[in-house]
Parts: C-alpha cells; sequence; structure tokens
C-alpha cells in the first residue's frame, strides 16, 4: 500500500469518525443512519457535456470552453456518502488535498 492512499484512506476514516462523534453530542437531535464508502460506491458514471481549454493569446489565462453537443461519460466515485436523520438528501463527500490548479478537468 502506497503512503499517499494510506493517508487518504485514513483521512476519509477520520471524517467518518468525527461525523458520528458529531452526531452522537448533536444538541438538535440530528442522528447519523448510514456511512457507505469503498466498492459499494464504485462503477457509477455520468454523461456531462465535453469540455476543452484553450490559452488566451499572449497570456497564462485559459478560457474553459464546454460543447453542446458532444458528451463524454466520467466515473462519479465518492469516497463516502452517508445520511443523517433530521435531513432528506444523502451527502458525498470526496476528500482530496490537492489545490484546484492540480485537478484535472472535467472534475475541476
Amino acid at each position: 500500500m502506497k503512503l499517499g492512499f494510506l493517508r487518504h484512506s485514513l483521512m476519509i476514516s477520520r471524517t467518518h469518525f468525527m461525523l458520528e462523534m458529531a452526531c452522537r453530542n448533536a444538541a438538535a437531535g440530528v442522528s447519523h443512519v448510514a456511512w457507505r464508502q469503498g466498492a459499494e460506491l464504485r462503477g457509477h458514471k455520468a454523461d456531462v457535456p465535453e469540455m476543452n481549454s484553450r490559452r488566451i493569446e499572449g497570456s497564462n489565462e485559459y478560457v474553459w470552453e464546454e460543447h453542446d453537443n458532444k458528451l463524454q461519460t466520467v466515473p462519479v466515485e465518492p469516497d463516502g456518502l452517508f445520511s443523517l436523520h433530521s435531513q432528506t438528501a444523502e451527502h458525498l463527500i470526496s476528500a482530496t488535498k490537492r489545490t484546484e490548479a492540480q485537478c484535472r478537468p472535467p472534475t475541476c
């Protein structure tokens, strides 16, 4: 197991633990109903508009262009999914320590 993957896994586990502890101590009556992560969240895909970038001539700035008629299938695999009792929605969490400048389109 590589160190980066281990750190990432520990970050997700700590988040799960902190969520559990916060719900136990919540004065508002929020309860933690479910937590899912790993293999059960893998394999989902979404069709999104294809994106391209081009550099503005004479500068270091880029323009992102979305194609109206071209779709791209991308994986949608959050690190964790949790449900809270007092809310009607499920919440996704994806942990990263990278900056936006380091992420790759179209996930930025």
